[in-house]
């Protein structure tokens, strides 16, 4: 079993990022593009591979020739891969993401049972969904005896799925390739804040800001496909500002690639493309005037709606078009005529006012007489669902006040200002899109859209830091040292019960979690009911062994960084 969870590791590289060197090197482009856009290519191709795979019926198994292109990159790139590894924008990218991976699957081995306010039982839809692809399972399954199978795009399901027909179909290694596929959702990144700084220690900050930040670590260890599509997004937001640098079309058409392919890992990239792509109508507009702006405004947007298309046209094919595009959950639980208005401001004012501690919601979800699980579940919604306390609950103040000094910028700086007003806009839209589409929400909709916001105002705090007053960066430290306790380190010590004891031993589940509450009871007995075992369960680490080695990547974040600031400081 080690063995299995330990290839699976390493299938991660030789799957989702290798084989698609075989295409990124036909472009012209720097290092840090071909790493990016081979992560793409390489996930693009292990969907269709294990799409085609289910759709004809053939092996599972076979996947395993796409870890096998990967090792064919290596060999036909062998020269190439030297020069690669000196770049130092990919080492600025690469370096950090290991360390911010080791950091998650530590946390991940802490892990045995999955809660937290309502969540209950997304993490075993997603298992059942790759089970689903492994196994074709009937067209007509209700997954949670509630969802079709076009409630949710699958290309997470798919990929992960390969990477299970490799190494074990059970649910530890579900879980570990879960997580995997998430953390490269930092490596765009650490590319967007390369964009806005080239300082060395920026990067390093980023990774110490990304480990601290609890929504990172909630969302990455839990088995669903959020995070991951995050890298699509960020990686179609690079790729665009890339070709407003060089004005290389091609660069436009694989962020429109990008985001078309996230489409296909989650809806929640909807309001992203939609709001991109005004965007892009926006900056193009004079070539518009004529008929070859729109000719390749046409060959930008091909790509991505080609890729929206392989699942949306076997979907309406199978399930037809009110079974396609209305049995997810914003579709079936979208409020009335009479309601909708109501719902849109409740939404807003949920997820940008934080709950106070007297608002603590109903008994089904704080209906726990235990008070760390309280505590947790109270600032688990705050990190989770209200955007602001998203980003630190200071990090929010941080970056309202670098985007206000930017504003006030604009007279010297002309070409800031448009790019901040640029950026407001799109920031807005996502946000008035993201509300506009989610169904009445107690405690905000951060977690269901806006992650990827969140992701980028890390981005800009790692970036901008050093221009915040000396009050408020020491304010930022505390603020993020507070959030890591209340939301990271609450949170893991409550999900680190393990309950398969009394269970095991024949007592019902309201005497063996009988302090928990019932979204929780729900998914313990989601966990026990099934037989799953997860990656903590199969680890069986020393809970304080696994502490210390994230002290210790946190240290050497931390010593990184330092050294990275004084070579900064240090006379050319």
């Amino acid at each position: 079993m080690a063995a299995s969870l330990i290839l699976e590791l390493l299938l991660l590289p030789a799957a989702l990022i290798l084989p698609g060197f075989l295409f990124a090197r036909r472009l012209r482009a720097v290092p840090l593009e071909q790493l990016l856009s081979a992560v793409v290519f390489a996930c693009l191709g292990a969907y269709l591979l294990a799409f085609g795979l289910y759709l004809l019926r053939l092996p599972p198994a076979w996947f395993g020739l796409w870890a096998g292109a990967g090792a064919t990159a290596v060999l036909l790139e062998g020269r190439r891969w030297a020069a690669f590894g000196r770049d130092a924008e990919v080492r600025a990218c690469l370096g950090p993401w290991a360390v911010v991976t080791a950091w998650e699957v530590g946390a991940l081995a802490l892990i045995h049972h999955y809660s937290g306010l309502a969540w209950a039982g997304d993490w075993i839809e997603h298992f059942h969904r790759a089970m689903f692809f492994l196994y074709h399972w009937p067209l007509d399954y209700r997954f949670l005896d509630y969802y079709a199978l076009p409630a949710r795009p699958p290309l997470a399901n798919l990929v992960v799925g390969g990477l299970m027909a490799l190494t074990g179909r059970d649910y530890a290694h579900f879980q570990l390739g879960n997580t995997l596929f998430n953390t490269l959702s930092f490596l765009p990144a650490v590319a967007l804040v390369r964009h806005f700084t080239k300082a060395r220690s920026a990067p390093w900050l980023l990774a110490l800001l990304w480990m601290l930040n609890p929504m990172m670590l909630q969302n990455a260890t839990l088995a669903w496909t959020k995070q991951s599509t995050a890298f699509f997004v960020l990686t179609g937001l690079w790729f665009l500002f890339r070709g407003r640098d060089t004005g290389a079309p091609w660069r436009d058409s694989l962020a429109f690639l990008a985001l078309g392919t996230g489409a296909v890992c989650h809806y929640s990239t909807g309001p992203y493309l939609l709001a991109t792509a005004a965007l892009y109508l926006v900056l193009e507009r004079r070539q518009l005037r004529q008929f070859a702006g729109w000719r390749r405004t046409a060959g930008v947007a091909a790509p991505g709606l080609a890729v929206i298309a392989t699942w949306a046209a076997w979907a309406v094919w199978r399930y037809g078009l009110h079974g396609t595009f209305l049995s997810n959950s914003t579709a079936r639980d979208f409020p009335g005529a009479g309601t909708w208005l109501h719902d849109l401001f409740a939404n807003v004012w949920c997820t940008l006012v934080p709950q106070s501690p007297w608002q603590l919601g109903n008994g089904i979800i704080f209906g726990s007489t235990d008070p760390v699980a309280v505590a947790r579940d109270y600032y688990f919604g705050l990190y989770q669902s209200n955007l602001l306390w998203a980003a630190g609950s200071g990090g929010w103040i941080a970056v309202g006040w670098l985007a206000v000094a930017a504003w006030r910028s604009r007279s010297a700086q002309p070409a800031a200002g448009i790019a901040v007003t640029t950026a407001a806009a799109w920031v807005l839209g996502v946000f008035g899109l993201s509300i506009l589409a989610t169904p009445f929400e107690e405690w905000g909709v951060a977690q269901g859209c806006l992650q990827p916001l969140v992701m980028l105002a890390l981005v800009w705090l790692a970036a901008r830091a050093p221009a915040l007053p000396a009050l408020l960066r020491r304010a930022l430290v505390l603020s993020t040292a507070a959030d890591f306790l209340l939301g990271t380190v609450l949170h893991l010590v409550v999900e680190h019960r393990d309950y398969r004891a009394g269970w095991l031993a024949g007592e019902p589940l309201l005497r063996v979690a009988a302090d928990e509450n019932l979204n929780m009871r729900n998914a313990i007995r989601y966990k026990l009911g099934h037989g799953l075992d997860f990656f903590g369960d199969r680890i069986q680490a020393p809970a304080g062994l696994l502490v210390g080695l994230l002290a210790l990547l946190l240290l050497l974040v931390v010593v990184r960084w330092r050294q990275a600031r004084a070579a900064e400081a240090a006379p050319a």
